[in-house]
């Protein structure tokens, strides 16, 4: 058989180059059941607008000593529009950083006058360009090892360091952008605690800003995010900082401020808003487009198998048992199978996957810009267990294996664990993955006999809840932008 290792990406990504791109004339409106309706004039060409003027002058040097405001001097508002900064640290995968643009968008989409700054840590963050009134800030990458254990991977510095540099990063960036709502992703006290002074901060300065907090489903096993948040003060940063908590998942499947032991006052303050799915689904044509990519010599009896994992970081492991599972699978005539690779995957594990992937029917690919219209065009996918993945995989329809990712955290284990037992999906655990036990699990995968909605469904309107509740704190913030024209 000919091998397929070697196929020229730009095939695939001429295929779905500019599909994330609104080009349709408007930016749509989300309303509270996640639909999308057409006004305004906005299009996302990727043609940054400007965030505002900034007079960088000789308060600089002593406005972070103090000066009138505590802190820098915040910058000018040129036009009327609220402010959103957005705290995203995610220093290994895209997860984060597509759930913070899909937020970003929506609340745009919502109210096109914002101005949205993301401040994130992701090295895939040229992958997901801003556009409209929304821009990015990078911060330099680190890397969580385990509990309490991070380390700065590319600078060559101590984590101390680079640590102190974000800090000062974040204080400078969130004083001078002086925002009505700054909302923080996964951490309330941001990594060991970066985000304690900007929060202090931010407090002092501008005390009317409303802070909000957005958790995932599952952040850690709970007695593991019970001793880190107490030890690191997190508990305590959400009592005296935040005015809201978003849970981005569903209560009745894993009740984490319940199990993580959030107090009375915490909880009153907290709402479940459901999983949260980018509001774009693919069209007939980019499907049927991403299935002629992905398929040479389509029959009736081909069931085509994507494989991926993320931005790729870690997942050689899992794709080298994908891709020798190949020719094991049993319940299709022929199973072809891509394996999306990943912005991140290391040059000697994709020339490993190459070597394996040479004699099967299998080819690999770099990356996708459309990776929604490849789910769908799959007849099984196999990926690992984050969150954007799993909900996005459920969105999409299309039967999935989740093969989760052994560590540092048991997030992904306890996710692919909740929805293997209500048959949303089939689950290979990293200890018991093999060949022969993925295979096993594509051919469950594929068995249409099997009801996948008899557990009831996901509640996937995370993103207009959360985009209500977010519109909602800022129609009540009374943030007085001192400073600003």
């Amino acid at each position: 058989m000919e091998s397929r290792a070697h196929l020229d990406f730009t095939e695939v990504a001429d295929t779905f180059h500019g599909q994330l791109e609104r080009t349709d004339g408007g930016a749509g409106v989300v309303d509270l059941r996640n639909r999308v309706r057409r006004s305004g004039d906005d299009r996302w060409q990727g043609a940054n607008r400007s965030i505002g003027t900034t007079n960088f002058d000789s308060r600089l040097g002593r406005g972070i000593m103090g000066g009138t405001t505590g802190g820098l001097p915040t910058a000018e508002r040129g036009a009327a529009g609220r402010r959103v900064a957005i705290y995203s640290q995610d220093g290994l995968g895209m997860g984060h950083l597509r759930r913070t643009n899909s937020i970003a968008a929506a609340l745009l989409a919502a109210d096109p006058s914002l101005t949205i700054l993301a401040i994130c840590d992701s090295p895939s963050g040229h992958y997901f360009q801003p556009s409209g009134r929304y821009d990015s800030l990078k911060l330099p990458t680190i890397v969580k090892r385990g509990p309490g254990d991070w380390e700065a991977p590319r600078l060559g510095a101590s984590f101390a360091d680079v640590h102190r540099m974000r800090t000062a990063i974040l204080s400078a960036a969130v004083s001078t952008f002086d925002p009505d709502l700054l909302l923080v992703d996964h951490m309330p006290h941001g990594s060991m605690g970066e985000l304690l002074p900007v929060l202090d901060l931010l407090k002092r300065q501008s005390p009317g800003s409303k802070v909000v907090l957005g958790i995932r489903d599952i952040i850690d096993a709970p007695e593991v995010v019970c001793q880190r948040w107490a030890a690191e003060g997190a508990f305590d940063a959400i009592d005296r900082y935040y005015d809201q908590v978003l849970v981005y998942g569903s209560a009745d499947l894993y009740d984490a401020p319940t199990l993580y032991g959030f107090s009375e006052e915490i909880l009153a303050r907290t709402t479940f808003c459901g999983y949260i799915v980018p509001p774009r689904q693919p069209s007939s044509d980019a499907v049927s487009s991403a299935r002629a990519a992905l398929v040479r010599g389509d029959t009736p009896d081909t069931r085509l198998v994507v494989v991926m994992g993320g931005s790729g970081a870690d997942a050689a492991p899992m794709m080298a048992a994908a891709v020798s599972s190949q020719s094991e699978i049993t319940s299709a005539g022929r199973a072809p199978m891509a394996v999306i690779c990943g912005p991140n995957m290391p040059d000697g594990d994709r020339r490993e996957l190459a070597r394996l992937a040479s004699d099967r029917d299998v080819y690999l690919i770099g990356s996708v810009s459309d990776t929604s219209s490849v789910m769908a065009a799959a007849d099984v996918v196999v990926a690992m267990a984050g969150y954007n993945s799993t909900v996005e995989l459920i969105a999409s329809g299309t039967p999935t294996v989740l093969v989760p990712r052994p560590g540092p955290s048991r997030e992904q284990r306890i996710r692919a664990r909740l929805f293997s037992e209500r048959r949303w999906v089939e689950m290979v655990d990293p200890a018991d993955l093999t060949p022969t036990s993925l295979a096993a699990a594509i051919d469950r995968a594929m068995d249409p006999t099997v009801d996948r909605t008899a557990n009831g469904v996901v509640d996937l309107d995370g993103l207009g809840r959360a985009t209500s509740e977010l519109i909602r704190m800022l129609d009540h913030s009374q943030h007085l932008g001192v400073l600003r024209a």
